[in-house]
């Protein structure tokens, strides 16, 4: 399990609370306000492993498609030889705006950034030691 995910119910620990705002227009009696949201993993969903990805822009919209290989077990030159394909099977689809693909493709830039310097720290201390 990601360390950034708590064992007991799966909901990531390290990322800010989102809020929607509910803004009132002119002819609405309603106040705006912040509604914070709750992130709900459930339990049945299952954690897949990709090692790939296409990412599809249709109708104004990104398809990002996560793809896992099937490799063929092969346990003689023969049969190796006689692999004609290799499976890659989707094992989720996501449908986003542009501005959550925005959001995302920051997000995981700021993540990524923030692993390889942990990464980088911890060989340095390992190399040092």
């Amino acid at each position: 399990m990601p360390k950034n995910m708590s064992k007991n119910n799966r909901k990531p620990n390290l990322l800010p609370r989102p809020k929607m705002t509910i803004k009132a227009n002119q002819e609405s009696d309603i106040i705006p306000r912040e509604i914070p949201i709750n992130r709900v993993i459930p339990q049945e969903l299952s954690l897949q492993y990709a090692d790939g990805l296409v990412i599809q822009q249709r109708d104004g919209m990104f398809i990002l498609s996560f793809f896992q290989t099937k490799l063929p077990l092969a346990t003689t030159l023969e049969e190796a030889a006689n692999i004609k394909t290799i499976d890659t099977v989707c094992v989720a689809q996501i449908l986003l705006t542009p501005a959550q693909m925005e959001q995302n493709i920051t997000a995981m830039a700021s993540s990524y950034e923030k692993f390889l310097k942990n990464t980088s720290e911890k060989d340095e201390k390992a190399i040092k030691t």
